[in-house]
């Protein structure tokens, strides 16, 4: 009989495309472990239990920005920290000491964190990097609950890497965080510019220039 391959835990919000290329990027990285995949959303969808009682807590944290329609009602489901609590808390039952080597979790909306398990997480935003911006009105700030429940996704991290280094001094600054325990990683492309070859543009005769960027205030 073979032997069995170590695992380790890839945990994202939901399917995506750059879930897919961290996905390819370390499987490349570490070929002789399997990658499991957890979505976060799925755990949430499985556990209608939480349903009424996280209701409640929509109500209370999100109530008067759903009347004013500043956020819809699927996002405020899954940000209150009763969510939160109860998503890191189901971690346990899928990402266990003994099976998984490391686990690695794609964002810090969530602390999908397990004791036991050596853990990383990537990341583009906080959300107290909102303060970076002038033109923020503070009263949009997530509660003192809220931003402790982030916090303890850093404080629990073995490594945090970031998409910057803006939000790797965020960390520092914002977070208390140690800075031995950032690492600024940027972000790769997934673009195959090896035999991509030269774009057929002789004389800069297709006179058209495409830019586009999706950046939504970090941490929203």
């Amino acid at each position: 009989m073979g032997e069995t391959k170590g695992r380790f835990a890839l945990v994202s919000t939901y399917a995506h495309l750059s879930r897919n290329s961290m996905e390819r990027m370390l499987t490349a990285g570490f070929p002789e472990f399997e990658v499991e995949n957890f979505s976060v959303d799925e755990v949430v969808k499985r556990n209608w239990r939480w349903i009424v009682p996280n209701m409640w807590y929509v109500a209370r944290e999100f109530g008067r920005k759903l009347v004013r329609r500043q956020i819809t009602l699927r996002p405020a489901y899954f940000w209150t920290t009763h969510n939160f609590v109860r998503v890191h808390a189901a971690m346990r039952q899928l990402i266990q000491p003994g099976r998984h080597l490391f686990s690695f979790q794609m964002q810090s909306l969530y602390n999908t964190s397990v004791p036991g398990v050596p853990h990383f997480v990537y990341t583009d935003h906080t959300h107290l990097s909102n303060l970076n911006y002038p033109d923020f009105d503070r009263q949009e700030l997530r509660s003192p609950k809220w931003i402790a429940l982030e916090r303890s996704i850093y404080e629990t991290a073995t490594v945090v890497f970031t998409r910057s280094t803006d939000v790797a001094a965020d960390l520092v600054r914002f977070y208390g965080i140690p800075a031995e325990k950032i690492e600024c990683v940027y972000a790769g492309s997934n673009v195959d510019v090896k035999n991509a070859g030269l774009p057929n543009n002789g004389g800069y005769s297709n006179q058209r220039i495409l830019f586009v960027k999706y950046s939504p205030r970090a941490g929203e």
